[in-house]
C-alpha cells in the first residue's frame, strides 16, 4: 500500500487548470495580506479580515485589490492608512491600480433556539434519600444543595 493514499488525487489537482487558478488566487491573497501587514500600523492589522485581488467594474482585469475590514469604522481607518499602498504594490511588481476597502457584511440570521425540554420530576423515594443525606451532611453548602434537589 502506498504511503499517501491520495497521491493520485493530488497529482490530478496539480494538473487541473481550475486548481491552478484557485491556488494562484490563494497565493496572491496571502502575499497581498503580508504586504498589507508590512504597510499598516500594528493597531490596524487586526482590523483587516481579508485581502483579495478583484476585477473593477470597468478597467484592467485584476488591477483592483479589495480589503475587507471588520466594520465600517475600521474600513475608514484602513482607507486612510492605505492611501499610498497601490504605488508601493506597483513598485513590488503588482499591476494594482485601485484599492477598495469595504466593511464586512452584517449577519442578520437569528440564532436557532432549542426547544424547551422539561425534566422529569424526581421520584419521591429519591427525594427522601436526598433529604436524609442532607440531614447527615456536615458541610453547609453541600447540605443546602442536597435540600434543593430534595425539593425537586
Amino acid at each position: 500500500m502506498s504511503k499517501t493514499p491520495f497521491k493520485g488525487l493530488s497529482e490530478a489537482l496539480r494538473a487541473s487548470a481550475e486548481w491552478a487558478s484557485i491556488d494562484r488566487a490563494w497565493r496572491d491573497s496571502e502575499d497581498l495580506m503580508a504586504s498589507l501587514r508590512a504597510t499598516v500600523p500594528a493597531q490596524l492589522r487586526a482590523l483587516a479580515l481579508q485581502v483579495r485581488r478583484d476585477d473593477p467594474p470597468r478597467g484592467i482585469r485584476g488591477s483592483q485589490v479589495t480589503v475587507v475590514a471588520m466594520h465600517a469604522a475600521a474600513a475608514a481607518k484602513l482607507r486612510l492608512a492605505l492611501a499610498d499602498w497601490p504605488q508601493m504594490l506597483r513598485q513590488q511588481g503588482w499591476g494594482i491600480q485601485h484599492i477598495r476597502v469595504t466593511a464586512q457584511q452584517e449577519q442578520t440570521v437569528a440564532p436557532v433556539r432549542a426547544p424547551h425540554v422539561r425534566r422529569p420530576d424526581v421520584p419521591g423515594v429519591i427525594r427522601e434519600e436526598f433529604e436524609r443525606l442532607a440531614h447527615d451532611m456536615p458541610n453547609e453548602r453541600l447540605r443546602q444543595a442536597l435540600r434543593r434537589i430534595a425539593k425537586g
